[in-house]
């Protein structure tokens, strides 16, 4: 069996972070199923241009209709109604071709 990691993003109060958090057991093998793996927020343009998702410091990749911002970046939420995703990628120039690992979804 392999070690547990489990990927996720934590949002509190106006702010969402990523998490990776995880459990290792005596004598399990090395996972290399997430080496050179690299974790992305995807948020939908329309949300990143009406300003209620922003991100200090960050250098987002923009491409089909969506923002992709490292997630080792923290998101503010400005009165957010919508969807953001955590995305396992392997080429950051073109992230859409990536997994969605974990939604977060406000304002239903």
């Amino acid at each position: 069996l392999f070690n547990i990691v489990h990927r996720y993003g934590n949002p509190s109060g106006n702010t969402l972070t990523f998490v990776e958090s995880g459990s290792t057991a005596e004598g399990a093998p090395e996972d290399v199923r997430h080496a050179d793996k690299y974790y992305v927020w995807r948020i939908a343009a329309t949300d990143w241009n009406n300003n209620r998702v922003s991100a200090s410091g960050a250098t987002p990749v923009i491409t089909d209709g969506y923002i992709y911002i490292a997630a080792s970046t923290a998101l503010a939420l400005n009165n957010f109604i919508g969807t953001i995703e955590l995305m396992e990628v392997t080429n950051t120039q073109y992230p859409a071709a990536g997994a969605v690992v974990w939604t977060y979804t406000s304002g239903n």
